[in-house]
């Protein structure tokens, strides 16, 4: 009990942080416009690679990350953007305090605080790892969820991941091509192609370990190189 209320009271935390953020002079631009009016266009049988506002760059996420931030467009812009972090430190939280209270360190960690102030994937894709049923957001961004996948593989990750594809085919059967349109000119690398990131396969000397494999796959996916791409590797440490 008083775990499931320390998580709660984070994610309330985490959510007021934000909120005080984005009603600040100078709210930080997120991806959460992509993310939040896609899902509306996608919903509604519009194209969400269509769907991008003022100067900004274009959408990069699948559709299976429309079907994820579906239950968000119900609310109002900036109270989706504050339910989004409160549930993702939630789910964070979770995964960060399996293994002890010591896991709560993380939150004070550059990865996790860039994570919530941009409002990114990453906190709940690590949620997954402790969470059974959260693990289909791995299929929403197949980078960093491909990587725990390779950690911490299941097969309930694999029905969910597959049952959230499937039903975007159903929506929008060519999504694949308009996606893969705009995701090829993306400025992704996967750090393994990086100087030095070759080092990062030594991790597959504790193949067996899950934080081997998940340390060599993350050198694998194309990333932005952002703080807030390292919040999985917070799995890793004892």
């Amino acid at each position: 009990m008083k775990n499931v209320l320390l998580r709660l009271l984070l994610g309330l935390a985490a959510a007021a942080c934000v909120f005080a953020a984005l009603t600040s002079a100078h709210p930080p631009h997120t991806d959460w416009d992509q993310i939040y009016f896609g899902a509306r266009a996608f919903l509604s049988g519009g194209d969400p690679y269509a769907t991008v506002r003022h100067d900004q760059y274009p959408s990069y996420y699948p559709a299976t990350a429309f079907l994820v931030a579906a239950p968000f467009v119900w609310l109002p812009f900036l109270w989706a953007q504050v339910a989004w972090v409160g549930m993702g430190t939630w789910a964070f939280v979770s995964a960060m305090t399996r293994r002890g209270w010591w896991g709560l360190l993380a939150l004070a960690s550059s990865p996790f605080l860039n994570a919530v102030l941009l409002q990114q994937w990453s906190p709940l894709l690590v949620g997954g790892t402790a969470l059974p049923w959260l693990s289909l957001a791995w299929a929403a961004k197949p980078t960093l969820g491909a990587a725990l996948f390779v950690a911490y593989p299941s097969r309930r990750a694999a029905w969910l991941g597959l049952g959230l594809v499937v039903l975007s085919f159903a929506i929008m059967p060519d999504w694949p091509a308009r996606w893969l349109a705009v995701a090829r000119h993306g400025p992704h690398l996967p750090p393994v192609a990086r100087p030095g990131g070759a080092l990062l396969l030594l991790g597959l000397l504790r193949w067996r370990r899950s934080e081997g494999r998940l340390l060599a796959a993350l050198s694998l996916v194309p990333q932005i190189s952002m703080a807030y791409e390292l919040v999985p590797l917070l799995l890793i440490p004892r």
